[in-house]
Protein backbone atom coordinates (compact mmCIF):
# COMPACT_ATOMS: atom_id res chain seq x y z
CA UNK A 1 0.00 0.00 0.00
CA UNK A 2 2.79 2.42 0.95
CA UNK A 3 4.67 1.52 -2.22
CA UNK A 4 1.55 2.25 -4.29
CA UNK A 5 1.21 5.71 -2.71
CA UNK A 6 4.88 6.46 -3.37
CA UNK A 7 4.57 5.29 -6.97
CA UNK A 8 1.55 7.52 -7.53
CA UNK A 9 3.39 10.52 -6.07
CA UNK A 10 6.45 9.83 -8.23
CA UNK A 11 4.27 9.52 -11.31
CA UNK A 12 2.48 12.77 -10.53
CA UNK A 13 5.80 14.54 -9.97
CA UNK A 14 6.94 13.44 -13.43
CA UNK A 15 3.65 14.66 -14.93
CA UNK A 16 4.33 18.08 -13.42
CA UNK A 17 7.95 18.29 -14.59
CA UNK A 18 6.87 17.14 -18.06
CA UNK A 19 4.43 20.05 -18.19
CA UNK A 20 6.87 22.74 -17.04
CA UNK A 21 9.94 21.36 -18.80
CA UNK A 22 9.66 23.91 -21.62
CA UNK A 23 7.15 26.32 -20.09
CA UNK A 24 8.02 28.92 -17.43
CA UNK A 25 4.60 30.60 -17.40
CA UNK A 26 2.47 28.17 -15.39
CA UNK A 27 1.12 28.69 -11.89
CA UNK A 28 0.09 25.86 -9.57
CA UNK A 29 -3.51 26.46 -10.53
CA UNK A 30 -2.60 26.26 -14.23
CA UNK A 31 -0.82 22.97 -13.57
CA UNK A 32 -3.84 21.66 -11.69
CA UNK A 33 -6.16 22.53 -14.57
CA UNK A 34 -3.89 21.07 -17.27
CA UNK A 35 -3.05 17.84 -15.42
CA UNK A 36 -6.33 17.17 -13.62
CA UNK A 37 -4.46 16.89 -10.32
CA UNK A 38 -5.97 18.63 -7.31
CA UNK A 39 -4.49 21.96 -6.29
CA UNK A 40 -3.48 20.38 -2.97
CA UNK A 41 -1.60 17.57 -4.72
CA UNK A 42 0.14 20.03 -7.03
CA UNK A 43 1.10 22.30 -4.11
CA UNK A 44 2.49 19.43 -2.04
CA UNK A 45 4.53 17.94 -4.88
CA UNK A 46 5.83 21.34 -6.00
CA UNK A 47 6.91 22.04 -2.43
CA UNK A 48 8.86 18.78 -2.35
CA UNK A 49 10.39 19.45 -5.77
CA UNK A 50 11.39 22.94 -4.62
CA UNK A 51 12.98 21.55 -1.47
CA UNK A 52 15.35 19.39 -3.51
CA UNK A 53 16.07 22.14 -6.04
CA UNK A 54 14.16 20.87 -9.06
CA UNK A 55 11.67 23.75 -9.27
CA UNK A 56 11.58 27.32 -8.05
CA UNK A 57 8.72 29.73 -7.44
CA UNK A 58 8.72 33.13 -9.12
CA UNK A 59 6.18 35.87 -8.58
CA UNK A 60 4.65 37.34 -11.71
CA UNK A 61 4.37 41.08 -12.21
CA UNK A 62 0.69 41.90 -12.05
CA UNK A 63 -0.66 45.43 -12.09
CA UNK A 64 -4.07 44.37 -10.81
CA UNK A 65 -5.03 44.67 -7.16
CA UNK A 66 -4.46 41.53 -5.13
CA UNK A 67 -1.74 38.95 -4.72
CA UNK A 68 0.56 38.31 -7.65
CA UNK A 69 0.34 34.69 -8.82
CA UNK A 70 3.44 32.53 -8.41
CA UNK A 71 4.88 30.71 -11.40
CA UNK A 72 6.46 27.28 -10.99
CA UNK A 73 9.64 27.04 -13.06
CA UNK A 74 11.90 24.09 -13.76
CA UNK A 75 15.50 24.80 -12.72
CA UNK A 76 16.54 23.10 -15.95
CA UNK A 77 20.03 24.59 -16.04
CA UNK A 78 20.96 22.48 -13.00
CA UNK A 79 19.87 19.16 -14.51
CA UNK A 80 22.15 17.97 -17.25
CA UNK A 81 22.60 15.03 -19.61
CA UNK A 82 25.92 13.72 -20.91
CA UNK A 83 25.57 13.00 -24.64
CA UNK A 84 28.18 10.83 -26.39
CA UNK A 85 28.14 10.18 -30.13
CA UNK A 86 30.25 7.42 -31.74
CA UNK A 87 28.71 7.58 -35.24
CA UNK A 88 31.95 8.51 -36.98
CA UNK A 89 34.87 6.07 -37.04
CA UNK A 90 37.69 7.12 -34.67
CA UNK A 91 35.72 10.10 -33.39
CA UNK A 92 33.92 10.76 -30.11
CA UNK A 93 31.62 13.75 -29.82
CA UNK A 94 30.73 14.63 -26.25
CA UNK A 95 28.15 17.24 -25.34
CA UNK A 96 26.48 18.45 -22.17
CA UNK A 97 22.81 19.39 -22.50
CA UNK A 98 20.26 20.75 -20.09
CA UNK A 99 17.02 18.78 -19.82
CA UNK A 100 15.54 21.57 -21.94
CA UNK A 101 17.72 20.39 -24.85
CA UNK A 102 20.08 23.36 -24.65
CA UNK A 103 23.64 22.35 -25.53
CA UNK A 104 26.03 24.12 -23.15
CA UNK A 105 29.18 22.21 -24.09
CA UNK A 106 30.23 20.29 -27.19
CA UNK A 107 33.60 19.01 -28.32
CA UNK A 108 35.01 16.44 -30.75
CA UNK A 109 37.79 14.06 -29.72
CA UNK A 110 40.14 11.88 -31.76
CA UNK A 111 39.98 8.28 -30.48
CA UNK A 112 41.96 6.66 -33.31
CA UNK A 113 44.64 5.41 -30.89
CA UNK A 114 42.12 3.63 -28.65
CA UNK A 115 41.63 -0.05 -29.46
CA UNK A 116 39.92 -1.41 -26.33
CA UNK A 117 36.36 -0.66 -25.09
CA UNK A 118 37.58 -0.37 -21.48
CA UNK A 119 40.13 2.22 -22.54
CA UNK A 120 37.43 4.13 -24.42
CA UNK A 121 35.16 4.20 -21.37
CA UNK A 122 38.03 5.40 -19.18
CA UNK A 123 38.84 8.15 -21.68
CA UNK A 124 35.20 9.29 -21.86
CA UNK A 125 35.02 9.37 -18.06
CA UNK A 126 38.22 11.43 -17.82
CA UNK A 127 36.79 13.95 -20.30
CA UNK A 128 33.55 14.10 -18.33
CA UNK A 129 35.40 14.59 -15.03
CA UNK A 130 37.35 17.49 -16.48
CA UNK A 131 34.29 19.14 -18.00
CA UNK A 132 32.05 18.61 -14.97
CA UNK A 133 34.50 20.44 -12.71
CA UNK A 134 33.48 23.64 -14.47
CA UNK A 135 29.92 23.47 -13.13
CA UNK A 136 28.47 24.53 -9.79
CA UNK A 137 27.96 21.96 -7.07
CA UNK A 138 24.19 22.39 -7.42
CA UNK A 139 24.35 20.85 -10.89
CA UNK A 140 23.09 17.29 -11.17
CA UNK A 141 23.86 14.93 -14.07
CA UNK A 142 20.86 12.66 -14.60
CA UNK A 143 22.50 10.22 -17.01
CA UNK A 144 24.76 9.36 -19.93
CA UNK A 145 23.30 8.61 -23.36
CA UNK A 146 25.51 6.94 -25.97
CA UNK A 147 24.76 6.75 -29.71
CA UNK A 148 26.41 3.94 -31.67
CA UNK A 149 26.23 2.65 -35.27
CA UNK A 150 25.06 -0.75 -34.04
CA UNK A 151 22.05 -2.55 -32.59
CA UNK A 152 21.86 -2.80 -28.82
CA UNK A 153 20.71 -6.34 -28.03
CA UNK A 154 18.33 -5.97 -25.09
CA UNK A 155 18.67 -9.67 -24.25
CA UNK A 156 22.41 -9.94 -23.60
CA UNK A 157 23.41 -6.26 -23.59
CA UNK A 158 25.89 -6.57 -26.46
CA UNK A 159 26.22 -4.50 -29.62
CA UNK A 160 25.25 -6.41 -32.75
CA UNK A 161 25.83 -5.62 -36.44
CA UNK A 162 28.27 -2.87 -35.53
CA UNK A 163 29.80 -0.83 -38.33
CA UNK A 164 32.81 -0.20 -36.08
CA UNK A 165 34.94 -3.21 -35.13
CA UNK A 166 35.75 -1.79 -31.70
CA UNK A 167 32.09 -2.21 -30.69
CA UNK A 168 31.34 -5.60 -32.26
CA UNK A 169 29.70 -7.99 -29.75
CA UNK A 170 30.83 -5.76 -26.88
CA UNK A 171 28.69 -5.09 -23.76
CA UNK A 172 29.44 -1.38 -24.05
CA UNK A 173 26.72 -0.24 -21.65
CA UNK A 174 28.03 -2.54 -18.93
CA UNK A 175 31.58 -1.31 -19.50
CA UNK A 176 30.65 2.37 -19.38
CA UNK A 177 28.49 1.83 -16.31
CA UNK A 178 31.59 0.65 -14.42
CA UNK A 179 33.12 4.09 -14.89
CA UNK A 180 30.08 6.34 -14.48
CA UNK A 181 28.10 6.54 -11.24
CA UNK A 182 25.02 7.85 -13.07
CA UNK A 183 22.67 5.82 -15.31
CA UNK A 184 24.07 4.88 -18.72
CA UNK A 185 21.84 4.21 -21.73
CA UNK A 186 22.99 3.09 -25.16
CA UNK A 187 21.10 2.88 -28.43
CA UNK A 188 21.41 2.90 -32.18
CA UNK A 189 22.04 6.39 -33.54
CA UNK A 190 19.02 6.07 -35.86
CA UNK A 191 16.72 5.59 -32.88
CA UNK A 192 18.02 8.74 -31.22
CA UNK A 193 17.52 10.66 -34.47
CA UNK A 194 13.93 9.42 -34.67
CA UNK A 195 13.29 10.55 -31.09
CA UNK A 196 14.79 13.94 -31.95
CA UNK A 197 12.40 14.25 -34.89
CA UNK A 198 9.48 13.30 -32.63
CA UNK A 199 10.39 16.17 -30.31
CA UNK A 200 10.97 18.80 -32.96
CA UNK A 201 8.11 17.97 -35.35
CA UNK A 202 5.45 16.71 -32.89
CA UNK A 203 4.48 14.10 -35.50
CA UNK A 204 3.55 10.64 -34.20
CA UNK A 205 4.64 8.49 -37.16
CA UNK A 206 8.19 8.94 -38.42
CA UNK A 207 10.72 6.84 -40.31
CA UNK A 208 14.40 7.78 -40.11
CA UNK A 209 16.64 6.00 -42.62
CA UNK A 210 20.32 6.54 -41.79
CA UNK A 211 22.89 5.47 -44.38
CA UNK A 212 26.44 6.08 -43.19
CA UNK A 213 28.91 3.49 -41.96
CA UNK A 214 26.00 1.09 -42.32
CA UNK A 215 22.23 1.16 -42.84
CA UNK A 216 20.10 1.92 -39.80
CA UNK A 217 16.47 2.79 -39.17
CA UNK A 218 14.62 4.53 -36.38
CA UNK A 219 10.84 4.18 -36.31
CA UNK A 220 8.34 6.21 -34.32
CA UNK A 221 4.94 4.53 -34.47
CA UNK A 222 1.92 6.25 -32.90
CA UNK A 223 4.21 8.39 -30.77
CA UNK A 224 6.44 5.60 -29.45
CA UNK A 225 9.83 4.36 -30.57
CA UNK A 226 9.59 0.90 -32.10
CA UNK A 227 12.22 -1.48 -30.69
CA UNK A 228 10.88 -5.02 -30.79
CA UNK A 229 11.48 -7.75 -28.20
CA UNK A 230 15.28 -7.76 -28.37
CA UNK A 231 15.96 -4.36 -29.95
CA UNK A 232 16.01 -5.48 -33.59
CA UNK A 233 12.67 -3.95 -34.57
CA UNK A 234 12.50 -2.52 -38.11
CA UNK A 235 16.17 -3.10 -38.90
CA UNK A 236 16.51 -3.34 -42.69
CA UNK A 237 20.27 -3.65 -43.17
CA UNK A 238 20.09 -7.36 -43.92
CA UNK A 239 17.04 -7.45 -46.16
CA UNK A 240 18.22 -9.41 -49.25
CA UNK A 241 17.46 -6.87 -51.97
CA UNK A 242 21.10 -6.26 -52.85
CA UNK A 243 23.57 -8.00 -55.15
CA UNK A 244 23.21 -11.72 -54.39
CA UNK A 245 26.84 -12.32 -55.38
CA UNK A 246 28.15 -10.12 -52.56
CA UNK A 247 28.70 -11.61 -49.11
CA UNK A 248 27.78 -9.42 -46.16
CA UNK A 249 30.86 -8.69 -43.99
CA UNK A 250 28.66 -8.49 -40.91
CA UNK A 251 26.34 -11.51 -41.04
CA UNK A 252 27.99 -13.65 -43.74
CA UNK A 253 24.84 -13.98 -45.85
CA UNK A 254 24.51 -12.87 -49.47
CA UNK A 255 22.48 -10.03 -50.90
CA UNK A 256 22.15 -7.81 -47.81
CA UNK A 257 21.32 -4.27 -48.90
CA UNK A 258 23.83 -2.83 -46.45
CA UNK A 259 26.69 -4.57 -48.25
CA UNK A 260 26.30 -2.30 -51.28
CA UNK A 261 25.58 0.88 -49.32
CA UNK A 262 28.38 0.62 -46.77
CA UNK A 263 30.60 3.67 -46.82
CA UNK A 264 33.64 1.41 -47.01
CA UNK A 265 32.15 -0.37 -50.03
CA UNK A 266 31.36 2.88 -51.87
CA UNK A 267 34.90 4.14 -51.32
CA UNK A 268 36.27 1.19 -53.32
CA UNK A 269 35.01 3.02 -56.42
CA UNK A 270 37.29 6.00 -55.72
CA UNK A 271 40.49 5.75 -57.82
CA UNK A 272 42.24 8.53 -55.89
CA UNK A 273 41.44 7.21 -52.44
CA UNK A 274 44.01 8.06 -49.76
CA UNK A 275 43.55 5.49 -47.01
CA UNK A 276 45.87 7.46 -44.72
CA UNK A 277 43.17 10.08 -44.29
CA UNK A 278 40.29 9.77 -41.81
CA UNK A 279 37.33 7.94 -43.32
CA UNK A 280 35.10 11.00 -43.47
CA UNK A 281 37.82 12.98 -45.30
CA UNK A 282 38.13 10.13 -47.80
CA UNK A 283 34.38 10.30 -48.36
CA UNK A 284 34.46 14.10 -48.79
CA UNK A 285 37.17 13.74 -51.43
CA UNK A 286 35.15 11.06 -53.21
CA UNK A 287 31.99 13.17 -53.18
CA UNK A 288 33.87 16.02 -54.83
CA UNK A 289 35.29 13.59 -57.39
CA UNK A 290 31.80 12.22 -58.14
CA UNK A 291 30.42 15.71 -58.79
CA UNK A 292 33.32 16.41 -61.13
CA UNK A 293 32.83 13.09 -62.97
CA UNK A 294 29.09 12.45 -62.88
CA UNK A 295 28.92 10.62 -66.20
CA UNK A 296 31.58 8.18 -65.04
CA UNK A 297 29.47 7.30 -61.98
CA UNK A 298 26.05 7.25 -63.62
CA UNK A 299 25.65 3.47 -63.24
CA UNK A 300 26.76 3.51 -59.58
CA UNK A 301 24.49 6.44 -58.72
CA UNK A 302 21.53 4.76 -60.40
CA UNK A 303 22.21 1.60 -58.41
CA UNK A 304 22.44 3.52 -55.12
CA UNK A 305 19.25 5.41 -55.95
CA UNK A 306 17.45 2.15 -56.75
CA UNK A 307 18.44 0.53 -53.45
CA UNK A 308 17.54 3.59 -51.39
CA UNK A 309 14.24 3.84 -53.28
CA UNK A 310 13.43 0.21 -52.44
CA UNK A 311 14.15 0.85 -48.76
CA UNK A 312 11.87 3.90 -48.85
CA UNK A 313 9.18 1.80 -50.51
CA UNK A 314 9.45 -1.05 -47.98
CA UNK A 315 9.52 1.16 -44.90
CA UNK A 316 6.68 3.37 -46.12
CA UNK A 317 4.43 0.41 -46.80
CA UNK A 318 5.25 -1.18 -43.46
CA UNK A 319 4.89 1.86 -41.19
CA UNK A 320 2.79 4.45 -43.07
CA UNK A 321 4.72 7.48 -41.74
CA UNK A 322 3.80 11.15 -41.89
CA UNK A 323 7.47 12.06 -42.18
CA UNK A 324 10.28 10.12 -43.86
CA UNK A 325 13.78 11.34 -42.99
CA UNK A 326 16.85 10.33 -44.97
CA UNK A 327 20.11 11.12 -43.23
CA UNK A 328 23.75 10.09 -43.03
CA UNK A 329 26.69 10.37 -45.41
CA UNK A 330 24.51 9.35 -48.35
CA UNK A 331 22.91 12.80 -48.20
CA UNK A 332 26.11 14.30 -49.63
CA UNK A 333 25.22 12.80 -53.02
CA UNK A 334 21.45 12.74 -52.60
CA UNK A 335 20.71 15.40 -55.19
CA UNK A 336 22.34 13.07 -57.73
CA UNK A 337 20.13 10.10 -56.78
CA UNK A 338 16.96 11.88 -55.66
CA UNK A 339 15.14 11.40 -58.96
CA UNK A 340 15.85 7.66 -59.04
CA UNK A 341 14.90 7.21 -55.37
CA UNK A 342 11.48 8.78 -55.90
CA UNK A 343 10.98 6.99 -59.21
CA UNK A 344 11.36 3.61 -57.48
CA UNK A 345 9.45 4.60 -54.34
CA UNK A 346 6.43 5.97 -56.21
CA UNK A 347 5.84 2.66 -57.97
CA UNK A 348 4.28 1.07 -54.90
CA UNK A 349 3.77 3.78 -52.30
CA UNK A 350 2.35 6.57 -54.43
CA UNK A 351 -0.86 6.61 -52.38
CA UNK A 352 1.05 7.47 -49.19
CA UNK A 353 2.84 10.28 -51.01
CA UNK A 354 -0.43 11.66 -52.37
CA UNK A 355 -1.91 11.61 -48.86
CA UNK A 356 0.73 13.93 -47.47
CA UNK A 357 3.87 11.90 -46.78
CA UNK A 358 6.68 14.41 -46.35
CA UNK A 359 10.31 13.66 -47.18
CA UNK A 360 13.11 15.40 -45.35
CA UNK A 361 16.81 15.10 -46.16
CA UNK A 362 19.24 15.90 -43.35
CA UNK A 363 23.01 15.90 -43.41
CA UNK A 364 24.82 14.33 -40.47
CA UNK A 365 25.55 17.75 -39.01
CA UNK A 366 21.91 18.85 -39.24
CA UNK A 367 20.66 15.79 -37.40
CA UNK A 368 20.42 16.88 -33.80
CA UNK A 369 21.15 13.51 -32.29
CA UNK A 370 21.87 15.13 -28.94
CA UNK A 371 18.22 16.17 -28.70
CA UNK A 372 17.22 12.53 -29.07
CA UNK A 373 19.72 11.46 -26.42
CA UNK A 374 18.59 14.16 -24.00
CA UNK A 375 14.90 13.36 -24.48
CA UNK A 376 15.55 9.66 -23.95
CA UNK A 377 17.48 10.22 -20.72
CA UNK A 378 14.91 12.70 -19.43
CA UNK A 379 12.11 10.21 -20.13
CA UNK A 380 13.87 7.64 -17.92
CA UNK A 381 14.49 10.11 -15.10
CA UNK A 382 12.10 10.14 -12.12
CA UNK A 383 12.53 13.42 -10.19
CA UNK A 384 11.54 12.26 -6.71
CA UNK A 385 13.31 8.90 -6.98
CA UNK A 386 16.53 10.28 -8.36
CA UNK A 387 17.02 12.92 -5.68
CA UNK A 388 20.00 15.13 -6.56
CA UNK A 389 23.12 14.64 -4.51
CA UNK A 390 25.60 17.43 -3.95
CA UNK A 391 28.72 16.63 -5.95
Amino acid sequence: MIRDVIDIKNKNAKIITDLIRFDDTLTKRDISVKTGLSITTVSNICAELAQIGIVSNKKTINSRVGRNPVRVTFVHQNFLVVCIDFQILNVMKLAISTVRNQIIYSETYDISTIDQPEELAAFAKSVFDTVSECYDREVHFIGVGIAVPAIYDRFDGKLISSSIDLFANVPLKEIFQKYFDIPVFIDNSSNFKAVSALTTTKLDNIVCLDISLGVGTGIVCNGSLLRGKNGYGAEVAHIPIGDMSLQCPTCGAYGCVETELLLERLLTYFPNRDVRKPLYDQWSDFVQYIYENQEKYEVLLTRIGTLVGKLVLILTNLFDPSLFIITGYIVDVFELIDKRVMEVARKQCDMAIKRGLTFQVESYYQSNIFTGICDTMYEKWMPLEDVPNVR
